[in-house]
Formats: C-alpha cells, sequence, structure tokens
C-alpha cells in the first residue's frame, strides 16, 4: 500500500526524473526530506529490487514495517554524508524548508548530494514558497510569479494577491515568515532552486511548476490527502516551531487546529511547487555528456 500521496510532480507518482528503469533494475536511492518516512518506505515497497537509504533532517522517521530493502540513517546535515563518492544512482530531496538553513544547505548539503551521487545519476528537488503575505502551506493565496520577479513580470503588489483564509492563517504564517528569516531559513527556496542547481555544475534536465489544492474543503483527494501530510509536517516540525516561536506545545498545538480548521472546513489554500530535476555529467565530453 502507497503511503505518501503527495508525490513529488504530478501527484500521480512518487518521483519525476526518468528513473524507473534504474529502479527495477536494482538501482540505490538517496531520499532526504523532512518526513515521517513514508516515501522510502512506498518506493522500497513498489521497486523491491532497489536499495533506497533514508535521511530525515527532523529524525522524525516511523520504521515501522520497513520492507528489507529500505534503510534509515540518522545523519547531521551540517557535516559530510556518511556515504562515498558516487553512491547513489538518484538522490530525492524535499520538505527541507524549515529545518535546513540557508547557509548549510549551500555549503554542505547540495555539495554533498553532487558528491554521493553517481555519474549519469539523477537528483530531483522539490520546494515552494512562502511570499511575503503568501505562505503555500497556511491558507493564503499562492500567486503565480515564480519567474515573475526574476524576470521583472510580476510588480510586488500583484505578486501578493488578495489573501484567502481565516484570519488564524495569516497570522500564524505571518509569524512563521518572520522567524524563519530572523533564524536564517529562505522562505523564497522554491522561487531559485533551478538557479542552485545550475550553481553545482549539474546538468539541467526539466523545471516544473505546479499548484495544487490544500485542504478538505477543496473537495478532492489530492486536497484531503495534501491536508494529512501537512498535518504531519507539522508534528514532526512542532519542537522546531516552538522554539522560534518561544511557546508552548499546548499553545502550539492549538494554533496548528486553528488553521487546519480553517482549510478543512472554511476554504481551501493553494500550494505551488517547483521540482527540478538534474543530472550529474558523466564525462567531460562536450559533445556526448552522457
Amino acid at each position: 500500500m502507497v503511503n505518501n500521496l503527495t508525490p513529488s510532480l504530478h501527484f500521480t507518482s512518487l518521483f519525476s526524473a526518468p528513473v524507473e528503469s534504474m529502479l527495477k533494475d536494482g538501482g540505490r536511492v538517496l531520499d532526504i526530506q523532512e518526513s515521517n518516512g513514508n516515501w522510502a518506505i512506498d518506493l522500497a515497497n513498489l521497486y523491491p529490487d532497489a536499495s533506497v537509504t533514508a535521511i530525515d533532517v527532523c529524525n522524525s522517521y516511523t520504521k515501522d514495517d520497513t520492507p528489507a530493502n529500505c534503510t534509515f540513517k540518522d545523519c547531521a546535515i551540517d557535516r559530510p554524508l556518511p556515504f562515498d563518492d558516487a553512491s547513489f544512482d538518484f538522490v530525492f530531496m524535499r520538505r527541507t524548508l524549515m529545518t535546513v538553513p540557508t547557509d548549510i544547505r549551500n555549503r554542505v548539503l547540495l555539495p554533498e548530494v553532487k558528491r554521493v551521487l553517481k555519474p549519469g545519476g539523477y537528483f530531483e528537488w522539490m520546494a515552494s514558497n512562502w511570499w511575503r503575505e503568501g505562505p503555500l502551506l497556511l491558507g493564503l493565496w499562492v500567486i503565480e510569479l515564480w519567474c515573475g520577479y526574476k524576470d521583472g513580470i510580476v510588480e510586488p503588489s500583484e505578486a501578493d494577491g488578495p489573501p484567502i483564509g481565516g484570519p488564524k492563517s495569516i497570522q500564524f504564517s505571518r509569524d512563521l515568515i518572520a522567524a524563519m528569516k530572523n533564524m536564517g531559513y529562505d522562505n523564497c527556496l522554491g522561487s531559485h532552486i533551478n538557479e542552485d542547481v545550475a550553481a553545482l555544475g549539474l546538468m539541467f534536465v526539466n523545471c516544473t511548476v505546479l499548484g495544487v489544492p490544500l485542504g478538505y474543503a477543496a473537495g478532492d483527494v489530492v486536497g484531503r490527502s495534501l491536508a494529512n501530510v501537512s498535518h504531519d509536517i507539522f508534528q514532526s516540525s512542532k519542537q522546531i516551531l516552538i522554539n522560534m516561536w518561544q511557546i508552548t506545545e499546548e499553545e502550539y498545538n492549538q494554533r496548528v487546529a486553528e488553521v487546519e480548521h480553517e482549510w478543512n472546513h472554511v476554504q481551501a489554500a493553494t500550494i505551488k511547487h517547483r521540482t527540478v530535476i538534474a543530472r550529474k555529467i558523466q564525462s567531460t565530453n562536450v559533445e556526448d555528456p552522457n
């Protein structure tokens, strides 16, 4: 049974990179994200000949019913990953927005992703934005501007858009954005991951932006499943956010309950995801980089 109902790009599969043949042939996969481990377990179950290694930046994995071809590792993200060079055919990364500070991501984690990726291997990275008054996860309108700011197409006043959702969601989002900025986290990560990947020297394959509903109020399976996954994220990020806001666990639980009530029973939110797929070049032959 597939536990994770919010796959990386089209929300109809667990990944978007062209790696299915490799997975069937026993390829090695590294999963890097803040989650309960469902993605890694689902992938291992779907491709029993593949070898899946998962690391969680919050150490929040649930390890029950883990298949034999799935392994969990506790790793410190501010240090080199405990793997040899060129160890993995596919590296999949998402949900690191609130857990990996900008400096550590650029100085340590991304170079380590390149190091452990095999020549010819694929890197898939999904990230989202919290634009000023427009958090991707918390009950406001998420605007159509992924390349707008960079290309001068969208003015900031247009990009913010009218907020929708209840006042609890709006305040939660504003407080979270402010805390993230103060602690060195990048609340606009989704707008530039393609540039970050290019800076690594990986070969660009594809970049796709997808808007999806969040909340039972959306009235479809994607909105419901994304609400469930978002609930899991709130739980796995609980201690981080409690520390950010310097509030009690009871106060945190109350705030989350109010936000979830709004998107499940008042009005659904919209999340904008950007997914970048890149490949590690096998050779320096400019005529045939494969």
